[in-house]
């Protein structure tokens, strides 16, 4: 019995959670499960104040003051755009394609980093003109032409919109975190032990 609290953004790696999630609810069929959507920033918060016991959260994320459990699922980075954009004819687009164009990015600072790095000796280009944290107001953004977004891949379609890769590949890992410091109930700590022997057995089989 009892309630586990878990945040979690637009991530392909929740599907994987959810399984996970299933084959615990199985075995402890009266736990109820309270899911918080948001970006990492706003789920760590939410940890921090005690209102989550844990989080899914997508990488690069500062985890020095939680233990994780890393999941076998990697986020594949590309773009968004209207169908009939030239790029929306490509099989990829590179940092040369994107450069002078207006684009849509995550407010997270390490993730914008990271997306600065991949665009190399291009990045004195990038030409913000919007940002958010969550896909779906980004994508309306994007499907009015105001920038081509830069969006992990989801396992959803937009109608009028089209994703395409990044070339070179940009990835991003996901680890399910909770306090080191705090006390799990019982049957979060429960879940947590489950995970570990869950994603143990079958990691070396990635979705």
């Amino acid at each position: 019995t009892g309630r586990i609290s878990i945040g979690s953004g637009d991530l392909r790696s929740m599907t994987y959670l959810a399984k996970l999630l299933a084959a615990f609810h199985r075995q402890h069929p009266r736990v109820q499960y309270e899911i918080y959507s948001g970006d990492s920033d706003g789920i760590k918060e939410r940890i921090e104040q005690g209102l989550l016991d844990m989080g899914l959260l997508l990488e690069p994320v500062d985890t020095s003051r939680y233990q994780i459990l890393r999941l076998p699922v990697r986020e594949s980075w590309g773009v968004l755009v209207p169908e009939d954009s030239p790029l929306a004819q490509q099989e990829v687009v590179t940092p040369g394609d994107l450069a002078d164009s207006p684009l849509i990015l995550t407010t997270r600072e390490l993730m914008r980093r990271e997306m600065i790095r991949w665009f190399g000796p291009y990045a004195d280009r990038i030409q913000v003109a919007a940002s958010g944290n969550l896909p779906y107001n980004q994508t309306q953004l994007a499907r009015e032409g105001l920038g081509i977004y830069l969006v992990i891949r989801l396992d959803c379609a937009y109608d009028g919109l089209r994703f395409v890769p990044l070339s070179p590949p940009l990835e991003s890992g996901t680890v399910l975190a909770w306090k080191k410091t705090e006390v799990l109930s019982a049957t979060a700590a429960a879940l947590l032990r489950f995970a570990e022997k869950y994603v143990g057995g079958i990691s070396d089989h990635p979705v």
